[in-house]
């Protein structure tokens, strides 16, 4: 597996709580006010033999931060999901369940988006073990991975830990995935590793050539 993290200046930390977990790799996610520490990231990169690193930034594409190998957004919009990321995740926060429906943030039209611009939707452990609602967040997640299983959009699980304490060990979580009704969870296991896979091949194409 490998983790996506949110770190604060203790990126070495992660490392070493990810080899104790026995995970193979992990992203390190940045926003636009902490992207300064990217360069934190870069020197574990070139360094770190033991596990794969990446750069995630949360923000669209058509930024171009330097040396981002993942793009990540926290709201469902058309826009995003028109291949401006590689990824959602607690979508679930950013919309108001209505009088008789639950609302997670993905519909039919959004899956379908999703799949055609090749966009995860990814599953915030840590959001879940900071939740003082833990019972309605479990029930939008159940119900974006029915969306998501229904209508063949891609969809997997992180940790999203800002502290090294809040990742877990990989088969936990593929444990929750199962009380989560994840019918393939060894697929679902595996799909950052393949975000970080597909994009980081684009970037070994040569200048002006993208990989279809």
């Amino acid at each position: 597996m490998i983790d996506i993290v949110v770190p604060r200046n203790n990126e070495a930390k992660f490392v070493n709580r990810a080899i104790m977990l026995g995970c193979k790799g992990l992203i390190f996610l940045y926003d636009s006010k902490n992207k300064n520490n990217v360069n934190n990231a870069l020197k574990i990169k070139k360094q770190e033999k033991r596990l794969k690193i990446f750069v995630g930034f949360l923000g669209m594409k058509q930024k171009k931060i330097k040396d981002a190998d993942l793009y990540f957004s926290t709201k469902s919009d058309r826009k995003f999901l028109k291949g401006q990321v590689d990824a959602v995740y607690d979508i679930e926060f950013n919309i108001q369940d209505t009088m008789k429906q639950r609302q997670g943030g993905l519909n039919q039209v959004l899956c379908n988006l999703m799949k055609d611009n090749k966009v995860s939707y990814l599953i915030s452990f840590n959001s879940l073990l900071n939740s003082g609602r833990r019972g309605a967040l479990i029930g939008k997640m159940m119900q974006n991975v029915k969306l998501c299983q229904k209508y063949k959009a891609k969809f997997g699980i992180a940790t999203f830990a800002s502290d090294p304490e809040e990742m877990r060990n990989p088969k936990d979580l593929e444990a929750f995935l199962r009380l989560m009704g994840v019918k393939d969870t060894k697929k679902v296991m595996t799909r950052v590793a393949e975000m970080a896979a597909e994009q980081t091949n684009k970037k070994l194409l040569i200048p002006g050539v993208e990989q279809i």
